[in-house]
């Protein structure tokens, strides 16, 4: 999923894959989260790890106050996969008209915001052909996914650089789950 983080007066673009992976303003991390009360979470990323207490938490829109490292921290998220809060998304059943839905569209794949690359259904990714930094051109094949028995090429939608690969091969991905970032 793809989110704009406003963090103390700085915008920051975040895209999260299922397997606790994260690009943030292009550069990667492998994180893990464990809740550890109620109102804390531990947070690794790469080798250190941080305690979070969650103080406030915007039920509609979105914001939070955490405290790490004794420091208060003003956080708000949007879920820019779909232009909505957290919360919004979550709580909306809507779906997108045709007209939005035919304008994302691109090679079976749907491209969000930035020219993600989107699973277009459910499925289970089958093959990878690209890797972090390699360069593609329109049309070119990117990624395999397998969904009811039928495999699927998802190509890139413009020439560019894979920013991030948000999935590995076997993993299982839900429709409109992030798959790849290009820039």
């Amino acid at each position: 999923m793809r989110f704009r983080v406003h963090v103390d007066g700085e915008d920051h673009s975040v895209v999260a894959s299922t397997d606790g992976g994260l690009v943030v303003d292009s550069d990667g991390f492998q994180t893990k989260v464990v809740r550890t009360a109620v109102d804390r979470r531990l947070v690794q990323v790469g080798d250190r790890s941080y305690e979070v207490r969650i103080l406030e938490k915007g039920v509609d829109d979105g914001s939070f106050v955490l405290e790490l490292g004794g420091e208060l921290v003003h956080v708000s998220v949007a879920d820019i996969s779909r232009e909505r809060t957290p919360v919004q998304n979550a709580r909306s059943s809507a779906k997108p008209s045709a007209a939005d839905a035919a304008s994302n569209v691109s090679a079976r794949g749907t491209v969000g915001p930035r020219d993600q690359i989107d699973a277009p259904m459910s499925g289970r990714i089958v093959d990878i052909m690209v890797a972090v930094g390699d360069s593609v051109e329109q049309g070119d094949a990117v990624l395999v996914i397998e969904a009811m028995k039928m495999e699927n090429e998802l190509r890139a939608p413009r020439r560019g650089t894979v920013a991030a690969v948000l999935v590995k091969k076997g993993d299982p991905v839900q429709g409109g789950q992030a798959l790849l970032v290009l820039e």
